[in-house]
């Protein structure tokens, strides 16, 4: 038996003994490319989703989800092409969810360096997620944005968001 079908067993079994909350801890990672031409914009903006329902441990139990958080994002720069003219970008991390018109602001981030392996930890405040999080808990797919202002153009780069998610399931 995969590890991953353990742990949805695992979490199965315990919802039935009613042995309590369980947390399901994961990441998801989410690569976003950022391609602006010489004489273009120096702002980006760059979505991808991500839904609970993707998490092997939540299949079939996305109903007894109680709360979602998600503690910190990681920002590192993948690869970089060679006529990258951009050193570094600030910005936001955004998510929407569900049919919510305004992204939240998760994280502020400023000087992410635009060189292979360039990264930065962000910390966020779980307390504001609450609501805006609120849809995913019934499976709904929410919206991450990445967006930034570059310090020059052409801006040839990937960065990768690895999502630290945090899930609550009972009864």
């Amino acid at each position: 038996m995969n590890t991953l079908r353990a742990s949805a067993v695992l979490c199965s079994l315990m919802l039935l003994a009613g042995c309590g909350p369980l947390t399901v801890d994961r990441y998801f990672d989410r690569e976003f490319t950022v391609d602006v031409p010489a004489g273009g914009g120096t702002a980006v903006e760059r979505g991808r989703a991500f839904s609970l329902a993707e998490l092997e441990e939540l299949k079939g139990q996305l109903q007894y989800v109680r709360d979602v958080t998600v503690p910190d994002i990681e920002l590192q720069v993948s690869s970089v092409s060679a006529t990258n003219a951009t050193t570094k970008v600030s910005g936001q991390v955004l998510v929407m969810a569900g049919e919510q018109a305004t992204p939240t602001v998760l994280a502020d981030y400023e000087d992410l360096t635009v060189a292979e392996g360039g990264k930065l930890q962000l910390a966020l405040d779980v307390a504001p997620q609450r609501a805006v999080l609120a849809p995913i808990l019934k499976g709904e797919t929410a919206q991450l944005k990445f967006t930034g202002n570059l310090d020059a153009v052409p801006a040839q780069f990937k960065v990768k968001a690895r999502i630290h998610v945090v899930a609550v399931v009972g009864l």
